[in-house]
């Protein structure tokens, strides 16, 4: 397989040159109110990985943890530019380990981009998912959105206090294009601490 390179770099917005780089607080700080109970290490997102997944394990090494019961299905044309393996439990989708399209990930490819929309999967702080963007503010600190047309205008969302390199929140809301709510006109890079109410997390990303 070939040399991911700047993969995440690929699936990402860029920040606006302009913007400050956000402060980075560990999950360890008290700053975090941290989940009651602890999330199990079985469904923890962090900058490791997703559950069970790790970046840098083989698929191999990643089925043997899991067991024969996992099943592991291909998605073609998962998100532009990427295709897919759904890791799937008891008819549920847990996470996607998401590879260049038009490519084959075989058992001894290395793991390096995850991606899961399944709400059972959050940060040490309970953040994941299906989390009203509201609520992970009061968590994170304030949420800046924003999406680039060089970029398939793909929403991300960042947070004051806790934006680490290798882990992306995107954000949704019903019936909208974006959650944010932008400026007009709409530039090439699109920037909003504004967004609607009823906007939540619709996946996390994982990758390097």
């Amino acid at each position: 397989m070939s040399c991911w390179g700047n993969t995440v770099e690929s699936i990402k917005t860029k920040p606006s040159p302009a913007s400050a780089t956000p402060q980075t607080i560990e999950p360890s700080s008290p700053t975090f109110k941290k989940s009651k109970p602890p999330i199990s290490d079985n469904f923890l997102i962090s900058v490791q990985g997703i559950g069970s997944a790790r970046l840098g394990m083989t698929l191999k090494q990643l089925k043997r943890k899991l067991g024969t019961d996992t099943k592991f299905q291909v998605v073609s044309s998962f998100i532009v530019d990427f295709d897919a393996i759904a890791v799937n439990q008891s008819g549920i989708v847990q996470y996607y380990i998401l590879y260049p399209s038009g490519t084959n990930f075989s058992d001894s490819d290395l793991i390096e981009l995850l991606l899961t929309d399944n709400p059972n999967y959050r940060t040490a702080e309970g953040v994941g998912a299906g989390t009203l963007l509201k609520q992970a503010e009061t968590i994170y600190g304030a949420a800046t959105l924003f999406h680039n047309t060089q970029n398939e205008s793909r929403e991300q969302v960042r947070f004051a206090h806790y934006s680490p390199r290798y882990l992306f929140f995107q954000p949704t809301v019903s019936g909208r294009q974006f959650a944010g709510i932008y400026p007009s006109p709409s530039k090439e890079y699109n920037e909003t601490k504004m967004f609607q109410d009823s906007a939540t997390i619709r996946s996390v990303l994982v990758g390097r």
